[in-house]
């Protein structure tokens, strides 16, 4: 009868168990903590784009390059969530002769205000998965002769400028673009960037590997990250280690304009502590063109941090969108902990990071605080020149950003069990040890 009774127990402890392990996910909010997080990071989401007339459906091409007997069309874009329509630089807008209508426009950015010519409509091609050029190469490079460094140019040339074919290059409509009157100076040099936003990115699931790049630039130095746009969430997520985040989006152009935009990805919530204080909740800007994680000088204020009268942990020049194009400095404290909620009621807690503080007074369109890409992609200490050649790894293996499910999903790179899956394994393993010690008794 004693035995009967010993393996009673034993059944229902293996059942909860096991219970308890399958419904934790429901029954639990899961808290996760990102460390060793640096402060800043090159390595940023983007593709390959050209141009094409809407009316013929030709690809644009720079006219100088085609008297010297080559054809160039493709220029690298970021594809910034941050960035409410489409820039094209003064470098490219001139090089492909894009004509414009005589209207201004005005946008804001990290350096202030920039007025800016508009474009006369343009269809728009991406190449936005790496892998749709770069599997194409790494499968010819086989054939090339790497003495000959001709064959190599061809062979680059017929893969990043093969924009007659849609098998590399989609279209993904036609747009009225914002187009720079001067493109950027950073450290004395001209800095041309091209920016896709959200008039594209939200009309599709955003997929990024943040561990994976396939192309860089020297002047702006860029790592574009491996990106593609999806139809819709993929059915085969993780079942632990999904992050999931809830987004709102808010339409921050105030004024009437034919260039096409788009909202921008607000998460809410956010809270920064610091020496026992926290900030008050509040919605940050998740942009995938920042390349660090910013706030305004009144949430630093607001929890003591002392930015008027101590030396920063770090100082950065940024350049971007704003007056005369110019960059500006940016100084950076380490807070004890940056916390995003969960849509299960948990946290995502990046621990002991560098936020930037916009000394200048409030950010952009009076954001309180902006999501920067170092934690999220991989990072390196913008203070060390050597950091960009040994960059810290991003926690998560793939995030993806879906506008119409109002949500941000990152997958940890290694998942972690939540406590509660730790306490019903405990749990189990008590009262299997209790029974059998009963039974020895």
């Amino acid at each position: 009868m004693a035995r009967l009774r010993s393996w009673r127990v034993l059944s229902v402890a293996l059942f909860l168990g096991v219970f308890l392990i399958a419904a934790s996910p429901a029954l639990a909010a899961t808290n996760y903590v990102v460390n060793s997080r640096q402060s800043a990071t090159v390595f940023l989401p983007g593709a390959f784009a050209c141009l094409y007339d809407p009316a013929s459906d030709k690809v644009i091409y720079d006219p100088e390059a085609l008297e010297y007997g080559y054809q160039s069309s493709s220029f690298p874009v970021l594809l910034d969530t941050g960035a409410s329509g489409i820039m094209l630089s003064k470098s490219v807008s001139e090089s492909l002769k894009i004509g414009t209508t005589g209207e201004k426009y005005s946008d804001y950015g990290i350096t202030g205000t920039e007025e800016f010519n508009v474009s006369k409509p343009v269809g728009l091609r991406l190449a936005v998965a790496s892998s749709s050029i770069y599997s194409f190469e790494m499968g010819d490079m086989l054939n090339i002769d790497w003495n000959h460094l001709e064959d190599l140019s061809s062979w680059i040339d017929s893969a990043v400028d093969n924009t007659e074919n849609q098998t590399f290059y989609k279209s993904y409509g036609t747009f009225t673009t914002q187009v720079r009157k001067e493109d950027s100076q950073y450290a004395g040099m001209e800095v041309a960037y091209n920016v896709v936003g959200t008039p594209v990115l939200n009309k599709y699931v955003m997929h990024v590997k943040p561990n994976v790049y396939s192309y860089s630039t020297l002047i702006p130095t860029i790592a574009y990250l491996e990106t593609e746009l999806l139809s819709g969430m993929p059915t085969d997520l993780p079942s632990t280690g999904a992050v999931h985040i809830p987004l709102t989006y808010k339409n921050f152009v105030t004024s009437e304009t034919s260039v096409t935009t788009g909202d921008n990805p607000l998460v809410p919530g956010v809270h920064v502590t610091y020496g026992g204080k926290s900030t008050t909740p509040s919605e940050w800007l998740f942009d995938t063109g920042a390349s660090v994680t910013m706030m305004g000088t009144d949430l630093a204020t607001e929890i003591g941090i002392p930015w008027q009268s101590e030396d920063p942990a770090s100082v950065i020049l940024v350049s971007g969108v704003g007056k005369d194009s110019t960059e500006i400095t940016l100084s950076g404290y380490k807070v004890d902990c940056l916390i995003i909620p969960t849509a299960d009621g948990g946290e995502l807690t990046f621990a002991n990071v560098i936020v930037y503080i916009s000394t200048d007074g409030a950010l952009p369109a009076n954001l309180t605080g902006i999501l920067g890409m170092n934690l999220f992609s991989q990072s390196i200490d913008y203070n060390d020149e050597f950091s960009i050649y040994y960059p810290t790894a991003s926690a998560f293996s793939d995030w993806y950003i879906d506008h119409n499910g109002g949500e941000l999903v990152l997958v940890m790179a290694v998942p972690e069990p939540s406590s509660f899956v730790l306490l019903a394994v405990g749990l189990s393993f008590f009262l299997l040890r209790r029974t059998i010690r009963r039974r020895r008794a």
